[in-house]
Formats: structure tokens, sequence, C-alpha cells
């Protein structure tokens, strides 16, 4: 039995994000290197930062991105918890962009 790969989707997504107080460079090259670690996520396409507050070890990050992704299933919920499962990333609310969305 084969497993077929699903095709790469355009994800608008809502996230709330960890990001080291020690990170190298600045706030926004925090968010997108923890976005790109994201199992699944071929690129950041954009990262607009928000909200933010700060806590002792971490900043929490409020942040609108839309992303390349590799999806595991296609429906808007799997494809949150999959963001949702990426280390550092407390909350995800995804939507596949239907303009773009399968290639």
């Amino acid at each position: 039995m084969s497993v077929q790969k699903l095709p790469d989707v355009t994800v608008d997504a809502k996230l709330t994000v960890l990001v080291s107080r020690h990170a190298r460079g600045d706030l926004h090259d925090g968010v997108h290197e923890r976005l790109q670690k994201i199992d699944g996520v071929q690129r950041v396409e954009t990262a607009d930062i928000r909200g933010l507050r700060p806590g002792l070890n971490d900043l929490t990050v409020e942040v609108q991105a839309v992303l390349r992704l590799r999806p595991t299933a296609l429906d808007d919920d799997s494809i949150a918890a999959q963001l949702a499962d990426g280390f550092g990333i407390k909350r995800a609310v995804a939507t596949v962009d239907s303009d773009t969305g399968i290639s």
C-alpha cells in the first residue's frame, strides 16, 4: 500500500508563538525561525506581529501569517492542529487560502 502525499497549500494562520528572550536577531527573526521549524512548513510568506506580552523567559507573540504548508490533512481544523503541534506554538487557527490553496 502506498501513501499518497497531499499537495502543498497556502494557509492564512493566526498563531500565538513563544519566542525566547535570548533568540538571535530581532523579534521578527525569532518569530520567523519558530514558524519555519513547524513540521510541514515549506515557506513563511509573511509574518505580521499583532501583539506582544513579555514573560519571564519568553515573549508571547500574536502573529498573523501566510504559510506554504505540506499538510497531513486538508481540512482547516487538521491544519490548525498540525501548526499547534509545533514547539513554542501555544495556539493556532488556520484557513486554507481558497485562491491559492491547492497547487
